[in-house]
């Protein structure tokens, strides 16, 4: 799934570390949320979106898998990518 992260926040963790709730919204305009926690092993995963967030501009995810209603699973393997309007544009030149 492709979504656009719109919101970061970061709170301190009370087993060390932090804690990142990240909120998304699909092109459907459909809410999701995930927690990444710094001390977990798939915090490498996510780790180069965090640290490129901008939370003016939000950025596009792709390889977002859901784990219910809502809710982003954590253990999914993020990457940057274009928005879908960006990407359609860019397949349109490479023809």
């Amino acid at each position: 799934m492709i979504a656009k992260m719109i919101k970061l926040s970061e709170n301190p963790s009370k087993y060390g570390g932090s804690f990142y709730y990240a909120f998304f919204k699909d092109q459907e305009n459909n809410s999701y949320k995930s927690c990444i926690a710094t001390n977990c092993r798939n915090y490498k995963n996510w780790k180069e979106i965090i640290s490129n967030f901008d939370e003016s501009t939000g950025c596009w995810v792709d390889g977002l898998v859901t784990k219910g209603p809502g809710l982003v699973d954590a253990d999914s393997n993020p990457r940057l990518c274009l928005s879908p309007v960006e990407q359609s544009k860019q397949i349109k030149l490479e023809f």
